[in-house]
């Protein structure tokens, strides 16, 4: 988990001398694959690369379980929500406060609470030149 978290502050470290992608506030997208969904991404975006994401669902919205080739740690920086996994932390609630953390090809996902949900996505690069690294779960 701590190279995961190095390699992040590495990038963004040498986000100012890097002639690849930068981006800022304004690196917002609406993926139509996620309605409801807002990602603005911090920093750098290099594929394969680690990457940090603040991820918005709005009111009761969802993101389907799903899975990427990389590992992923949320953060829960506002609202509330329900994990969505095949795992023990499927129905788990998280606000506020809550981390969570899915190795590589997990499934996993969120249904937000009444007041939306917003959390910070540290991952080991799940956007490219392709669009989004997202295998979606059999219903």
């Amino acid at each position: 988990m701590s190279e995961l978290w190095y390699d992040i502050r590495v990038v963004l470290t040498r986000s100012s001398i890097m002639s690849n992608r930068v981006t800022g506030p304004h690196s917002v997208e609406h993926p139509h694959e996620l309605p409801g969904v807002t990602l603005a991404f911090l920093g750098v975006q290099i594929p394969g690369f680690p990457e940090a994401t603040v991820v918005s669902l709005e009111p009761n919205g969802e993101i389907p379980r799903h899975s990427h080739k990389v590992s992923a740690m949320m953060i829960i920086t506002g609202g509330s929500g329900v994990v969505l996994a095949d795992d023990p932390t499927n129905g788990q609630e998280v606000c506020a406060g809550s981390c969570v953390f899915f190795e590589e090809m997990r499934n996993h996902g969120f249904r937000a609470g009444r007041e939306g949900l917003i959390f910070l996505s540290l991952n080991g690069g799940i956007s490219g030149p392709g669009g989004l690294d997202l295998q979606f779960a059999s219903a």
